[in-house]
């Protein structure tokens, strides 16, 4: 991630940890838990334990940073500081009350750690603000009337090589091209906005009306996978368990027919929908094109790919016509369910993408 999009997380970060009240509360709680543990027999202490961990959980449900798009949790996550904040956090400290409810000093001393963390965050990140300031470097921020695309490429799916990275980029422009053709009517050209190298990413503008035909499908490809996963481990513990490979087959290929089926359906009402832009003598051929287009985002998604969609401020949206306004609000509508999966075992999804010789082979 570049220093312009750090700067934005960072910003983010500390806005989360105000709007959570998240260091005076947890203090609070691990200032009420010692006297707990110090004086077990009042039980005023008692009551604001369970009053200010009630209030801490409620703004951690709440905290912003449960809606921040993929590409900042995967930062987040290297990081390590995905886990002080939102629910995450809440999950851990609900974990330490349960764990921990007839040996509240230990879970005293869990919480003085965790506000050690949390402390140390806020404290380092008011410095890398402030220096990020005195040197003059920006903050990124979407422009209101404009959307982007993010593709984040695991390195092990292009072996670090940079031929293949470099082809799977000119892939991932031939899936978006149906996509422009939907949104738009036409094809133009895409421009790329920034790049980083932790898990390979491309940014890319696009516009609103393509970005938000490419949301939606994503969101629904995403709700399709997450019927597979759980397939996907049974397979993982049988093959675990010594089930040979030729037996699994099968389970491959009903994988890959619900996926099919689905994208069929998503097709057509992708076509449907654009109806009215398309030349009616264009859309059998657009509609091949769309199906291999999801099938290769479905192959990717298998393999661990993330593609995030995200609109700018609907704030001053004054300047943007009605359709990239609605198609704007259908990007909003729909990146929240652009999450990162969690997933077990080996991919299993080989959907047709186009010539053989084009076909997506992950390592």
């Amino acid at each position: 991630m570049n220093a312009e999009r750090l700067h934005a997380l960072g910003i983010a970060v500390q806005d989360d940890l105000e709007q959570t009240s998240l260091v005076p509360t947890l203090q609070q709680l691990r200032d009420a838990l010692r006297n707990q543990v110090n004086a077990p027999q009042d039980a005023n202490f008692q009551q604001q334990v369970a009053t200010t961990l009630d209030r801490l959980l409620t703004a951690l449900a709440a905290a912003p940073s449960n809606s921040f798009p993929p590409t900042w949790l995967q930062v987040e996550e290297e990081l390590g500081i995905d886990h002080l904040l939102g629910e995450r956090l809440g999950v851990t400290i609900r974990g330490i009350f349960e764990r921990n409810q007839i040996t509240p000093s230990v879970a005293a001393d869990e919480i003085d750690r965790l506000y050690a963390e949390v402390e140390a965050l806020a404290t380092q990140l008011t410095a890398l603000l402030g220096a990020f300031e005195h040197f003059h470097v920006g903050a990124e921020e979407l422009q209101p009337g404009r959307a982007e695309v993010a593709v984040l490429i695991p390195r092990p799916a292009v072996g670090n090589q940079l031929s293949r990275l470099g082809a799977e980029f000119q892939e991932l422009h031939r899936l978006l091209g149906p996509f422009l053709e939907l949104g738009t009517g036409s094809r133009p050209s895409v421009e790329v906005v920034s790049i980083s190298a932790t898990d390979f990413g491309v940014f890319i503008d696009l516009a609103p009306k393509a970005a938000a035909f490419l949301a939606v499908a994503v969101e629904r490809l995403i709700g399709a996978y997450k019927n597979l996963l759980e397939i996907r481990k049974l397979r993982h513990e049988m093959n675990e368990q010594g089930v040979p490979t030729d037996r699994l087959a099968g389970i491959d290929e009903h994988a890959n027919s619900v996926m099919s089926d689905r994208i069929e359906e998503i097709t057509a009402e992708l076509v449907m929908e654009a109806s009215s832009r398309v030349d009616a003598g264009r859309q059998n051929e657009l509609r091949v094109e769309l199906r291999l287009a999801l099938n290769g985002i479905a192959n990717r998604i298998d393999v661990g790919y993330n593609i995030d969609v995200r609109a700018g401020s609907a704030a001053a949206e004054s300047d943007t016509g009605p359709d990239d306004t609605e198609a704007l609000q259908k990007i909003r509508n729909a990146s929240i369910n652009l999450r990162f999966l969690n997933r077990s075992g080996k991919p299993i999804l080989s959907l047709e993408e186009g010539p053989p010789d084009g076909q997506f082979r992950p390592e």
